[in-house]
C-alpha cells in the first residue's frame, strides 16, 4: 500500500512532443493533490453470436489527463503559467535603485529627479512597484499608462486615491515586473509521479499540455488553483526518468488576508471583494491518426478567460456596467516577502450580475460573472507580471 503523503511529482519541459528529454534534470512540483491518469477509449465488437455474448472490447484510443492542484507561492509554478498563456517566456525584470521620486496623486504621476525612464526600460502597460516612499500607500502596484523622460503616468489602483502626493523622496527603488502575455507558443511536459514508500514504482506521463488554469481567492483562506493537463500517454516504470533533480522553491504560500495587495476594477478603483475566481482554457484537442495509439500532437484552440467575483453591494457602478454591457478591466495583485504577481485582464465584459439579498440578518452581495477578451489597444487578453 502507498500513502499520498509519500508521493512526489517532478516535471521537465519537452523539446519533442511526447518524448522525455535525455538525461533530464527534473524539478520537484509543489501540489496539494492530483488526478493524473490514462483515459482509455474502447469500442464493443458488434459481431453477432448465437449465445448472446460479446466477443471483445477493442481499445481504440488513449490519452493522459488530469488536474494538479496547488496553493499559490512565488516561483513554484512559473513554468506552468508560461505554458498556460502559451507565452514565449518571461520578460526581464527592471530594478532601479537610488531614485528620488515625487508622487502627484492629482495628476497620477511618478516623477524622477534625473535619468530617463524609457532608457531604463520602463514601458507602457507594464506593472511597477516603488519602495521606500514615506507614505506606505505609494509603495504599491501601479500600471504605467504613459512614459516620458522624467515622468510616469499611472493608474492609481487602490483607495480614493491610493497614491498620496509626496514631495521628492531620495533613496527609493522601483521595480518593473517581468511579464508574460497570452500567445501561441505551445509547450508540453513530461511529468513523473514517484511512490517513495514503494520500491521501484514510478509513473511517467508524456506530452502533457496545460489545457486549463484556474485561480481561486476566497476571504479567510489560502489562495488556491489548479492546472488541468491533456497529454499523450502514461507508462509504469521501475526507475526514475530523472538523471538529476532540482528542489521546488520554498516560498510561503499566499493567503487572502495578508497577501492580496489590490483588486482593481475599471482602471483605478479599489474593489472590496469577498471572493474572486478566474479560469483560462486553451481548448486543446488530441490529434489522432491511423496506426498510432495516442495523440501524435495536441491541437490548440482559442484562449478563453472568464471568472467571477463577489463583493458587498455598496454602489450601482459595477452593476450598471453589466446592465449596459460596457467593457471594463480587472486586475489582482499579490505580494509576500518582497515578491509577488499581478494578474491583469485589460478588457472584460460582465456576462451575469445579481444584487442578492439572501435573507434576514445578511449582507446584500453583488455577484458577478465576466469574460475577458482582446484589448484592441494592448493587443492581449491577459497578462501576468512577476516581481522577484
Amino acid at each position: 500500500m502507498s500513502d499520498t503523503n509519500r508521493t512526489a511529482l517532478l516535471y521537465i519541459p519537452e523539446s519533442v512532443f511526447g518524448v522525455t528529454p535525455g538525461t533530464p534534470n527534473m524539478k520537484f512540483l509543489r501540489h496539494t493533490g492530483e488526478s493524473l491518469g490514462l483515459d482509455t477509449q474502447t469500442t464493443r465488437s458488434n459481431e453477432i453470436r448465437s449465445d448472446r455474448q460479446i466477443p471483445d472490447f477493442v481499445r481504440t484510443g488513449i490519452n493522459a489527463a488530469g488536474d494538479v492542484n496547488f496553493e499559490l507561492s512565488h516561483g513554484a509554478f512559473d513554468d506552468f503559467l508560461v505554458a498556460s498563456l502559451m507565452s514565449a517566456g518571461w520578460s526581464t525584470q527592471v530594478s532601479l535603485t537610488g531614485l528620488t521620486l515625487t508622487f502627484n496623486s492629482g495628476a497620477g504621476t511618478i516623477a524622477r529627479s534625473a535619468g530617463d525612464w524609457a532608457a531604463d526600460g520602463i514601458t507602457v502597460n507594464s506593472w511597477i512597484r516603488p519602495a521606500g516612499a514615506i507614505n506606505a500607500a505609494n509603495n504599491a502596484y501601479f500600471k504605467v499608462t504613459a512614459v516620458t523622460t522624467l515622468t510616469l503616468t499611472v493608474q492609481q489602483v487602490g483607495g480614493s486615491p491610493r497614491m498620496v502626493s509626496e514631495s521628492a523622496t531620495a533613496g527609493m527603488t522601483l521595480k518593473q515586473g517581468s511579464q508574460i502575455v497570452n500567445g501561441t507558443t505551445f509547450q508540453s511536459f513530461a511529468i513523473e509521479r514517484r511512490f517513495t514508500d514503494l520500491s521501484n514504482e514510478f509513473a511517467l506521463f508524456n506530452g502533457m499540455g496545460v489545457d486549463q488554469f484556474s485561480l481561486n481567492t476566497q476571504k479567510d483562506g489560502i489562495v488556491t488553483g489548479a492546472f488541468r493537463f491533456l497529454g499523450k500517454t502514461e507508462v509504469s516504470a521501475n526507475a526514475t526518468a530523472a538523471s538529476s533533480t532540482t528542489a521546488a522553491p520554498t516560498e510561503d504560500v499566499m493567503n487572502a488576508i495578508d497577501d492580496v495587495k489590490m483588486v482593481c476594477e475599471n482602471g483605478g478603483a479599489q474593489y472590496d471583494i469577498t471572493a474572486l475566481t478566474m479560469q483560462l482554457r486553451n481548448n486543446l484537442r488530441a490529434r489522432l491518426q491511423v496506426g498510432t495509439l495516442g495523440a501524435v500532437s495536441l491541437g490548440v484552440g482559442s484562449v478563453e478567460v472568464s471568472g467571477t467575483h463577489q463583493a458587498y453591494y455598496n454602489s450601482k457602478a459595477v452593476m450598471d456596467r453589466y446592465l449596459n454591457y460596457s467593457a471594463t478591466n480587472l486586475s489582482q495583485g499579490f505580494y509576500k516577502n518582497g515578491k509577488g504577481y499581478v494578474f491583469d485582464f485589460p478588457r472584460i465584459k460582465y456576462s451575469a450580475g445579481r444584487r442578492v439579498g439572501g435573507g434576514i440578518n445578511a449582507d446584500v452581495m453583488a455577484e458577478m460573472s465576466w469574460n475577458a477578451m482582446l484589448d484592441p489597444t494592448e493587443g492581449i487578453t491577459m497578462r501576468v507580471a512577476r516581481f522577484s
